[in-house]
């Protein structure tokens, strides 16, 4: 793997391990939400 795509691959993997920006990435999965339904959700 290429220096610079394994640093990109961190970062998104750095992003994700945020619990909150995965709740947010669980609830989006069915589908899209406005930020009002993603804040009650939360």
């Amino acid at each position: 793997m290429k220096k610079n795509i394994a640093e990109k691959a961190a970062e998104i993997l750095k992003t994700l391990a945020n619990p909150a920006r995965l709740r947010i990435a669980a609830l989006l999965r069915n589908g899209e939400l406005c930020v009002s339904e993603i804040v009650d959700a939360l």
